[in-house]
Formats: C-alpha cells, structure tokens, sequence
C-alpha cells in the first residue's frame, strides 16, 4: 500500500488558508448575483442607454449586503487573530505571559476596527464596481465601432470577472488582516522589527523572495519603515495586493526588556 505523503505543516504567523479560502466562497457569490444583474442588462447597455437602473439595482445590492458583511468579515478576522496569538504563544511562553493582558490593547483593537471597517466596504463595492465596469466596457465597445450584440456579449462576461477581482480580494485582505495584526500585537510587547518569510513556492515573486533570503541571512527589517524592494514597491509582507508572504516578528522575553 502507497505511503500517505507527510502534510507539510503551516509555518508560524502564515495566514491561514482556511480563512481564505471561506471568504473567498463566500465572496464568490456576491460577484456571482452581481454579475447576474449586470448580465440581464447587457443588451440595454449596448444599445447605448445609460443603465441607471442597472445601477439602481446594484447599489441596493451593495447596501443590503452590509449586516452579512460585518458578520461575515468578523468571522474571519476573529480566526485570523486568533491563529496570531497561538503563534506567539509557541514562539515564547514568556512573551505570552506578558502578552496576556493585552491582547485587547488600543491598538491591536483599533487595527481590527480600521480592518473590518474597510473589508466590509470592500465587500459592499463588488456590486457597484461590476456595474462601473459593464459602463466602461459598453462605451470602450461603441468607441471601438462594435455592434451592439457584440458589446453585449462582452459585457454579459461580467461575473466572471468579478468572480476574479472577488479572488483577489479574499487573498490580499486576509494576508494583509494576517500581517497587520501580528505588527500590532508585535508592537504592543516592543517588537521594533521581523524577518521577511514567503510561502517558498514557485509563484513567490522575485523580489519578495529576495526579501526572505535576505532574512535568511539574518537581515531584520523594521516595522516603523516598509522596506523598498527591488520591484520599486515599499511594504512589510502581505500588505501588498496578492501577497501571500508573512512576518516572524523578532520578540525579546518580557523579562529581558528592550533596549
């Protein structure tokens, strides 16, 4: 009988696909219902109308979607943050301790107030945004000279891609949820810098794995100051559209201090 390959364990501080994946699913079907609205009026777009109430409809659509939304995004920050204090934990017992009374500091809170906040908006504008393009396309068609059915056509591909910027969404939000909360609570028990760490696959980015070899060798980068890249972009990991990379911030025992 076959051996059952070992599963390769999920690295300290890496955002947890699992939450990724749910919001994705879930977003998935905001973009699905957008792009059915938008598809069954595709045919008045390309024949030049102003699609108000395409329009009207969609933006009923994004307002409705607010109280699932919130639900949907605590949900997942709550796991995300959950997983980031486990990872303190098993990277110093005694930074847990210190860490224990506050794990509900200002500003670990106000982090995740400013992140669901803005997930939830982000949510909320998958509708609209769909409608936006569908104009877009529809004038871009009639600029171009195409009949009105071939306009049609391309508009009605509509759910498709915002099943694509839905995608994009999922991952980027729940890295970056991933990466602002481990700088927080990192910061709020005087961690002053990290290592730069990737998923180490074959679709890393160049630079951001040149960023984890750095660290490798032993390079710390500061939280205070993004690091600019070789790409010419200055971020701390996942806290860039489609990043997947991550933290490992550098702690020091409680009882040592920091200098």
């Amino acid at each position: 009988m076959p051996r059952k390959k070992p599963t390769k364990k999920r690295p300290a501080y890496a955002t947890p696909k699992g939450v990724e994946r749910e919001l994705e699913k879930q977003l998935k079907k905001v973009a699905r219902m957008a792009g059915v609205i938008v598809e069954s009026n595709a045919s008045t777009l390309a024949s030049g109308a102003s699609g108000a109430k395409m329009l009207a409809a969609l933006a009923a659509y994004s307002e409705a979607l607010g109280p699932w939304a919130e639900k949907l995004v605590s949900r997942a920050l709550a796991k995300i943050d959950t997983d980031a204090r486990r990872a303190f934990q098993a990277q110093s017992k005694a930074i847990f301790r210190g860490l224990r009374g506050l794990v509900a500091d200002d500003a670990v809170g106000k982090r995740l107030r400013e992140l669901q906040a803005s997930q939830v908006q982000l949510i909320k504008s998958i509708p609209t945004e769909a409608g936006k393009w569908a104009q877009e396309r529809a004038r871009s068609g009639m600029v171009a000279g195409l009949r009105p059915e071939e306009i049609a056509k391309d508009i009605e591909r509509a759910g498709d891609v915002t099943e694509g910027r839905a995608r994009v969404i999922a991952r980027t939000e729940t890295a970056k949820a991933n990466s602002m909360l481990t700088q927080a609570r990192a910061e709020s028990v005087g961690s002053t810098g990290y290592y730069w760490r990737t998923m180490e696959d074959e679709v890393v980015r160049d630079s951001h794995r040149e960023m984890a070899e750095r660290s490798d060798a032993g390079e710390i980068f500061s939280w205070s100051s993004p690091p600019t890249l070789s790409d010419g972009e200055s971020h701390h990991p996942g806290q860039f559209p489609n990043c997947r990379c991550y933290p490992e911030p550098v702690l020091l025992p409680v009882d040592e201090g920091t200098e």
